[in-house]
């Protein structure tokens, strides 16, 4: 049975408000209306969706895997009746594009330009922030296209398509009258003394991490503080006597007040930037045209 567009929203909206009178003044039925068209599609899929109780309806096994394809689906019907009022108003489509913070900083300002400049009437949206915050959003197709780290989804080949952009070196630096300047190098121990200002990052960078400064496995990173804008990192590298890395390209923009150092092992200190997107999920015209730009201004 293919799920109605009406199945689709009865069935999401009890698997997010978990009780039946809530989720019936959702979609604006009365509960026993609302239940009857929950148990027809239960009864057309064969599958018991949800567990019911006093306390309300949670999702079996079956139902949190069918909500990951009902949810999918919403997203393109939704999608759909979007770029049917795009048309109607003389636009073509829209684009979403996740960006962790390198990207973020050293790809995305071209991206937008040059996609502004190639399709004027499309609709664009720039999403920044975590690596784990975008990833949920990509998971639940709220983003077409996330730029990336693949190391953030190493293990996870079957779930997601890539294709690679960049690699980004980085570079350990101070401000110019640090005073570590003087030896041009950075221990652990001195990690310990002036700390270190980074982007969140998740385990496998971590290990990247430990390994550029000389860190034991167990020892946590001595991090005083975590920006996802490199740029604002910059600055208060050149403020404070905090230990940072940066992309080379934003260190270079900020020569004149910072310094860089040499870590115990630099070969750690690059950034691997893919394209990201769920396997299962096809990209649409506009996303692919983000592909292809990032791609271009990426060999650039």
């Amino acid at each position: 049975m293919a799920l109605s567009r009406r199945n689709l929203v009865h069935f999401i909206a009890l698997a997010e408000e978990g009780r039946i009178s809530l989720a019936a003044a959702r979609v604006h039925l009365s509960p026993s209306a609302f239940s009857r068209s929950i148990e027809a599609v239960e009864s057309e899929l064969g599958l018991q969706l949800f567990s019911r109780s006093m306390s309300g309806a949670t999702l079996t096994a079956a139902g949190k895997a069918v909500l990951h394809h009902a949810r999918a689906l919403d997203f393109e019907n939704k999608r759909f009746e979007l770029n049917l009022e795009l048309l109607r108003r003389g636009d073509s489509d829209r684009v979403c594009i996740g960006a962790a913070p390198i990207p973020a900083c050293l790809l995305m300002p071209d991206l937008l330009r040059q996609m502004h400049e190639q399709a004027p009437h499309l609709l664009i949206q720039a999403e920044t922030g975590s690596i784990a915050s975008l990833l949920e959003r990509l998971d639940r197709n709220e983003i077409d296209l996330c730029l990336l780290d693949i190391r953030n989804v190493h293990g996870n080949d079957e779930r997601y398509a890539s294709k690679k952009l960049a690699v980004i070196r980085c570079v350990v630096c101070c401000r110019a009258a640090h005073p570590l300047v003087a030896s041009g190098r950075v221990t652990a121990r001195d990690l310990l003394d002036h700390r270190l200002a980074f982007a969140r990052v998740d385990s496998i960078v971590e290990r990247e991490i430990r390994a550029c400064f000389g860190l034991d496995a167990a020892e946590p990173i001595p991090m005083t503080v975590a920006c996802d804008d490199v740029n604002v990192l910059a600055g208060l590298l050149a403020a404070t006597d905090l230990i940072g890395v940066l992309p080379t390209r934003v260190y270079e923009q900020h020569a004149s007040v910072l310094r860089t150092l040499e870590p115990e092992d630099p070969s750690s200190l690059y950034a691997y930037v893919h394209a990201v997107w769920p396997k299962n999920r096809m990209l649409p015209p506009s996303a692919l045209k983000a592909l292809d730009v990032a791609r271009s201004i990426a060999q650039d």
